[in-house]
């Protein structure tokens, strides 16, 4: 099942598209220039069913597509992607007529070492190699200037960098920046971020966001504030969970009705909401989502 990180890591390339140009250009991969970027989800192949996390495409001024990015996330490391990977590639460069790349993104150092293991197709000399960002291909972001001008790669640098030695810093000039975002947009990044962070980033999180008084206080924030440490954060880690499953459904383009959002919102069994999030990643209509 994917976790509520795995989603976030998606989220923000859906967010912000642009982020698999920036990744392309730190990887050495040209994009088209004067393309911009369209982004999808869809399946890789209709015999095994198997699903991408995101497709970014990029198009040309007549909209036509010239490059495909396939964008991956792996917590760790699964030997089956070896197999699915390439399907990915060969499936969308069929489809869509253009060159195709893979890049994976993993939280962790030793993911992004095993997600990079070349693999090998058999055919001499057709040998796939996944481009990879680990933790340590994404920036330490300094700045308040820096946060603004990529809000989403400034999101990620809080999840690969959060809970370092230099996590305080970072957090403390995200949160500032997301001052400055749109406030639906700054809530839902800070409801990620207290939702995925590990102990120490989401004490240091919960700490200036507390002393701060900040504007766009996520529902765990506010839950620490009004009923204490230990209760507010479960309560704020079930609304977090929920919101987390709203956006996986809407990723994938299913609509959700006030009632069946009331019924997410409302719900305070975590494992409720795990086995939801589970069956979002199959189902075609929301109706789904409640069915035994």
């Amino acid at each position: 099942m994917p976790s509520i990180k795995h989603e976030a890591l998606a989220l923000l390339v859906r967010e912000n598209p642009e982020l698999a140009r920036h990744f392309c250009t730190q990887l050495g991969v040209p994009v088209p220039a004067n393309s911009r970027p369209r982004l999808t989800s869809e399946d890789a192949t209709q015999v095994h069913q198997l699903t991408m996390d995101r497709t970014v495409f990029f198009v040309d001024e007549d909209d036509k597509t010239t490059f495909a990015v396939v964008y991956e996330v792996q917590l760790k490391f699964k030997p089956e992607k070896h197999k699915t990977w390439p399907m990915y590639l060969a499936q969308t460069r069929f489809r869509h007529d253009c060159p195709a790349v893979l890049i994976v993104i993993c939280p962790t150092t030793t993911a992004a070492k095993a997600c990079a293991a070349p693999i090998d197709l058999g055919h001499p000399g057709l040998v796939l190699r996944p481009l990879v960002i680990g933790p340590d291909s994404i920036p330490k972001i300094t700045t308040v200037e820096e946060a603004l001008d990529n809000i989403e790669l400034a999101v990620q640098s809080c999840l690969a960098h959060g809970d370092g030695e230099d996590g305080a810093a970072i957090l403390e000039v995200v949160t500032e920046a997301l001052d400055a975002v749109d406030g639906d947009k700054a809530k839902l990044y800070l409801d990620l971020l207290t939702a995925t962070l590990g102990e120490s980033g989401k004490l240091w999180l919960e700490e200036f966001l507390v002393s701060a008084q900040y504007e766009y206080a996520s529902d765990y924030v506010r839950g620490v504030r009004e009923v204490g440490r230990e209760e507010g954060r479960e309560e704020g880690k079930v609304l977090g969970e929920a919101r987390m499953l709203l956006v996986a459904l809407a990723g994938r383009g299913i609509e959700v009705d006030a009632k069946s959002e009331a019924r997410i919102r409302e719900c305070e069994d975590t494992g409720q909401l795990e086995q939801w999030m589970r069956r979002a990643l199959v189902i075609d209509q929301v109706e789904d989502l409640f069915s035994e």
